[in-house]
């Protein structure tokens, strides 16, 4: 007998009917492409489809949001890949399931059986965490009433998960429960909402009398400045255990999260020149010239002082850039770096009185960026942005010019980005033809010294080796004027 001319009940009862289960979704499709009947037959409505889809099993289906097959394949035997469906389920947020009615008649199946519940799936969270994640406070509501689920599981694992989602209904029921302690772990879901930026899930847990904000050297604050979440960090400051220290602002300015900074300089308690003014040194390692401004702007950090005070790891002692090095983003002009890198605990007074004019020049310069700033946020007109531009460049050199007009870009002000984009291709044009000088002068000595070299050689001509020397010598002159004319130059342009 022809398969194909089968009737279409017996179709399905050998594709999906069968307990033995001899065949696989792979095996139906590949019996769907043999005629159009049998596709019509095994694939050809929604409720076929699902049937094939089921055969891939409920976990398959769940991944996928095939909640009608999945509902379909969950075995009544298999506890395991029915829990495994269940944590998938879950995993869905409430946005993508609330239109599918059988999602909630698949998860109720599968809440219905204890075994399900209390079986534990490698690699996934327990019905109670991810229901909280994704939350779903009706399932989160039910599982806290069901008798076999502990909301404290894994150190209250589901009130960490609903607090770095900012799951805030969810985390709501939780922290209703008497049984959960979100101070479990060192406080360890305070340090998640912090980490995540859930600001309604941290406002909940600081409002609760067993959370400690503190714990851990502040680690919720160290977890939201490193991460740059200002909105987290301002709501924790506000908490009056709270008492931000130096390991805070230093995290933020090593990862160059200006508005943390701030936050953190505006609190009381913070002391910005602890360790030597660690977090100057920091920033300026990192060429981070706001940041610069925003701690020279602290009546508490100063960079200058008598030379005893002034040990080797001090702010002031930073190496100097080489003078050829066109690519340096150090903050402060070349010449302060210069001066600044030779001094020592035996500097004298005379060279102390220099550190305090170049440290002052510093302050100067910062003082101009901040003002520049200032004019492009409020939109000044170009000429005044374009004036400011020129006293910062002529004071800071090619590097500062090429971060300007990094800066610049993103600011709009077209004006600005063209005349540092100008200034920064004449000062390289410059430089270059310094260099190219440089560069013709070292091939005319090469020259003169291959011609003196063949003329010592043939010991006939000592009047010739004599004007050849003269002329070497006069060029080796000039090269070394010219190339101390150059590091000057780069010294100033840097």
């Amino acid at each position: 007998m022809n398969a194909s001319a089968l009737p279409a009940e017996l179709f399905h009862h050998i594709a999906y009917s069968t307990r033995s289960a001899v065949l696989s979704a792979a095996d139906v499709v590949a019996w769907a492409r043999t005629s159009r009947r049998a596709h019509r037959c095994l694939l050809g409505d929604e409720f076929s489809r699902n049937k094939a889809r089921a055969l891939c099993g409920p976990a398959w289906c769940a991944v996928r949001r095939f909640w009608r097959a999945a509902q379909m394949a969950v075995p009544p035997a298999d506890v395991v890949e029915a829990a495994r469906a269940l944590a998938l389920a879950l995993a869905a947020p409430p946005s993508a399931v609330a239109s599918h009615s059988v999602w909630g008649q698949l998860v109720a199946q599968l809440l219905a059986r204890s075994d399900v519940v209390a079986a534990r799936v490698p690699g996934l969270d327990p019905p109670l965490v991810a229901a909280a994640r994704a939350d779903h406070q009706r399932i989160v509501a039910a599982l806290l009433a069901h008798a076999d689920v502990d909301p404290m599981e894994g150190e209250n694992a589901a009130v960490r998960a609903a607090s770095s989602a900012n799951a805030v209904a969810s985390l709501a029921l939780l922290l209703a429960d008497r049984r959960v302690d979100p101070s479990d772990a060192d406080n360890a879901a305070v340090v998640a909402a912090a980490a995540a930026d859930a600001v309604d899930a941290l406002a909940l847990l600081l409002a609760h009398e067993a959370v400690d904000p503190a714990t851990g050297d502040n680690a919720p604050v160290l977890a939201a400045a490193t991460a740059g979440h200002a909105r987290a960090l301002a709501l924790l400051l506000t908490h009056a255990a709270i008492v931000p220290g130096a390991p805070s602002l230093d995290a933020a300015v090593d990862a160059g999260q200006h508005a943390c900074v701030s936050l953190l300089l505006n609190h009381p308690a913070i002391q910005p020149a602890a360790g030597n003014n660690r977090a100057l040194r920091i920033a300026l390692s990192h060429s981070d010239t706001a940041i610069v401004c925003l701690l020279l702007a602290h009546p508490d950090v100063v960079v200058a002082g008598p030379p005893e005070q002034l040990p080797d790891d001090s702010p002031l002692f930073i190496p100097a850039p080489h003078p050829d090095d066109m690519t340096t983003t150090m903050p402060a002009t070349t010449s302060w770096s210069r001066s600044l890198s030779i001094m020592s605990h035996t500097t004298s007074s005379a060279d102390y009185a220099t550190l305090c004019h170049e440290a002052n020049e510093y302050a100067d310069i910062m003082t101009e960026i901040t003002e520049l700033a200032a004019a492009v946020a409020v939109g000044a007109p170009a000429d005044r942005v374009i004036a400011l531009l020129a006293q910062v460049v002529d004071r800071g050199g090619a590097g500062t010019c090429n971060r300007l007009r990094v800066q610049l870009s993103s600011t709009g002000c077209a004006e600005a980005v063209a005349w540092t984009t100008a200034s920064c291709a004449n000062l390289a044009a410059e430089v270059e033809d310094m260099r190219a000088r440089e560069r013709d002068f070292c091939e005319e000595i090469h020259r003169l010294r291959t011609e003196l070299a063949e003329a010592e050689a043939m010991q006939n001509d000592c009047i010739n080796c004599g004007i050849l020397q003269t002329e070497i010598d006069q060029l080796e002159s000039k090269l070394v004027e010219q190339q101390q004319i150059l590091r000057a130059t780069l010294a100033d342009r840097t």
